[in-house]
């Protein structure tokens, strides 16, 4: 059969296929060379593992350990991200850089060591490492202290709930913030005139978002705030002789100087 312009490309195309350890030739008997349509690729089960990991890392979905994590039921609780099982490390694998582990308190109580051969097993692996810890039984204090030891010389991030509805929540959310930038996690500044008088008299202690206000409204401009004298403070409502004082103490004092 004529080789086209259009097989020579396929064929180049996929040509790095035939030195991966998945790719196997199958010759008819006689054969010299096998033709293009009777190459066939096989998949092993440690390659569709390999695959679905590629995929989680590349935030696809999340991948839970099917080992330790088949019956748990907070897999169905998972509903706003998808997933799949796979053979990993961890319990739950959340993106490129992160993963977690799952323990309920009434598997440490029984079987203490546990976790820390889990924890162990993980090692410095990922960027954010975290343990999910769900309270299930009444007397947890001991149990949590010592888990949130563990945590911070492992360098986990502890994550406490009470059922898995909510730990769901938790891997959830931090899958979707795998590959967002940090100033979504930011509290966001109003960069307007009044937003920035406001942010800045709030930092003074005892003044809250209304009395700020109500010294804008009332003097206009920060020039004739800081000249305000004590009488002229207390006139606006909901200023009192404690917030009067530390107006005036703020206002008057001098620059720092570097």
């Amino acid at each position: 059969m004529e080789t086209t312009e259009e097989d020579h490309e396929f064929t180049q195309a996929f040509q790095f296929l035939k030195d991966s350890e998945f790719f196997e030739t199958h010759e008819e008997q006689g054969s010299e060379s096998a033709s293009l349509s009777s190459l066939s690729y096989s998949f092993s089960s440690k390659a569709k593992t390999d695959l679905i990991i590629a995929q989680a890392k590349a935030n696809h979905f999340i991948v839970v350990n099917q080992a330790t994590q088949k019956n748990n039921p907070l897999n169905g609780f998972i509903k706003q991200v998808l997933w799949n099982y796979g053979n990993i490390v961890p319990d739950y694998l959340l993106g490129r850089y992160t993963c977690a582990l799952f323990l309920r308190i009434s598997q440490h109580l029984l079987t203490p060591q546990y976790i820390y051969d889990r924890v162990k097993a993980i090692g410095k692996q990922f960027r954010l490492r975290i343990l999910v810890c769900l309270i299930d039984v009444e007397d947890f204090e001991l149990a949590l202290k010592e888990v949130t030891k563990l945590c911070v010389f492992s360098e986990f991030t502890l994550i406490v709930t009470r059922n898995e509805k909510e730990a769901a929540r938790y891997l959830e959310t931090y899958f979707a913030l795998e590959n967002k930038p940090t100033d979504v996690l930011r509290e966001r500044t109003e960069q307007d005139y009044i937003s920035k008088v406001e942010s800045a008299l709030t930092s003074i202690p005892s003044i809250n978002k209304t009395d700020a206000m109500q010294l804008i409204a009332n003097f206009k401009t920060v020039h004739a705030l800081v000249n305000a004298d004590v009488k002229e403070l207390s006139k606006c409502p909901g200023i009192g002789p404690t917030k009067v004082q530390r107006l005036k103490e703020a206002l008057q004092m001098p620059f720092r100087k570097k």
